[in-house]
């Protein structure tokens, strides 16, 4: 009776019913992979103090990771394994009793373990809040809707939708930013240490520097841009392997407070960079197409920059004129940055490696960049280069600027190779 139930059921919702199987199915999935993403045992490394990364003990393993390694533990991880080990015997068992405390054994004796390691409390309910809230998560949607804001208001004039579209990128960097300031406590440094960390950084910082530009330039395309780098940025981040998103301990050749200084100016000029190649597109776009200003003059500020008016040679619009002179102006945010990037790499390089420079590939290809940036401004100011010559050394330059921060790690290993 219950078999034809059933084959009644599926045959009247087989779509729900596919759903409801797929949906115990991962759950199930989930439930088996516990085992191997829940970092609960602290290694001998930890209780000694050695390896330990930002004052909250070293390296954590999961139940299988001890179980593969066969690491040394301390103590409190004994008690932890102990616990877990109770945990599981239980399940199996199905005695529903005994592994209410077994669970309840397994928290203390985390609790204890995280007491004696000196790991704050306050980072364990931060970590919480943030995994539950994923606030990086949460800024791909704000992101992704102000962009199609900022579309409708530049395709079909739709004026009134750019204080929408710039609400929604305030937003989308609010979480954006609520997340790496989550990250910075759980990690007790500036979060710079990986590729992950990086891209999230640039992210935010190009974005911050869109909401500036479009409140003091009033142009759509401005915020068009940094929602752009936002949305592709975050999901690029989501998709990478947990193992780049996963925390920890930092490795010895980047424990120095000049990663801090290093890092962030560079990922701040690359965030420029970005930026500046997103809105030369634009221009090279809106000149290719050859269609007649594509912004209504009530979007732009009436307070316009006093030298676009040598930008006279642009012919085909004003709009031409105005995201030419917005290039320049990100470009030159971006090229000081990147200048004393290259300044503050090159002193850690005397300290941490005996010369402060070496022609390791990563170094090599950020002097390429430089250069490259470093031409845009010179025939910008002596060469009276504009238009479509600057646009297209814009985009040459992010490319530089893509390759020295990605290609250079898989294609030309050096001492850099961590970064």
């Amino acid at each position: 009776a219950n078999l034809d139930k059933l084959d009644s059921l599926v045959k009247a919702k087989p779509k729900a019913l596919n759903a409801a199987v797929e949906s115990l199915y991962r759950r199930v999935q989930a439930f088996e992979q516990l085992e191997h993403d829940l970092a609960i045992i602290p290694t001998a490394a930890s209780a000694s103090g050695e390896a330990v990364e930002s004052r909250s003990g070293g390296e954590w393993l999961s139940p299988a990771a001890l179980a593969r390694t066969g690491g040394e533990i301390s103590s409190s991880g004994a008690a932890i394994v102990r616990a877990y080990i109770a945990l599981r015997k239980t399940y199996v068992e199905n005695d529903r009793d005994g592994f209410a405390q077994a669970a309840r054994e397994l928290v203390e004796a985390n609790h204890a373990a995280a007491h004696q390691l000196g790991v704050s409390m306050k980072r364990l309910k931060v970590d919480l809040i943030n995994t539950r809230l994923e606030p990086f998560k949460l800024s791909c949607a704000p992101y992704l809707i102000a962009a199609v804001l900022y579309v409708a208001v530049v395709s079909v004039r739709a004026g009134r939708l750019a204080i929408g579209g710039l609400g929604l990128l305030v937003l989308g960097f609010a979480a954006h930013a609520l997340g790496l300031v989550f990250r910075s406590i759980l990690v007790g440094r500036a979060p710079m240490a990986n590729m992950y960390e990086s891209l999230v950084f640039a992210a935010v910082g190009a974005v911050a520097l869109a909401i500036i530009l479009d409140r003091v330039y009033r142009n759509p395309l401005i915020g068009l841009s940094g929602a752009l780098i936002g949305f592709v940025c975050m999901v690029i981040a989501m998709k990478m392997p947990v193992s780049q998103s996963r925390i920890n301990p930092l490795v010895p050749a980047l424990q120095s407070s000049w990663l801090t200084y290093h890092v962030t100016t560079i990922m701040l000029s690359y965030s420029a960079f970005a930026l500046s190649f997103l809105v030369s597109c634009l221009y090279l776009l809106r000149r290719a197409v050859g269609r007649r200003s594509i912004l209504q003059s009530d979007l732009s500020d009436s307070s316009a920059p006093s030298d676009l008016s040598d930008l006279s040679d642009l012919s085909d619009g004003s709009d031409l004129a105005l995201l030419d002179f917005y290039t320049y102006r990100i470009i030159a945010v971006g090229f000081p940055l990147l200048t004393i990037g290259i300044f503050t790499g090159a002193v850690w390089a005397a300290t941490a490696w005996g010369r402060p420079w070496g022609f390791d590939p990563k170094e090599t290809w950020s002097a390429i960049t430089w250069l490259v940036y470093a031409v845009f401004l010179h025939t910008r100011f002596l060469g009276g280069w504009k238009g479509d010559r600057s646009a297209a050394l814009a985009v040459l330059g992010f490319v530089s600027v893509l390759f020295t921060y990605l290609g250079v790690n898989y294609l030309l290993p050096g001492l850099h190779s961590y970064a």
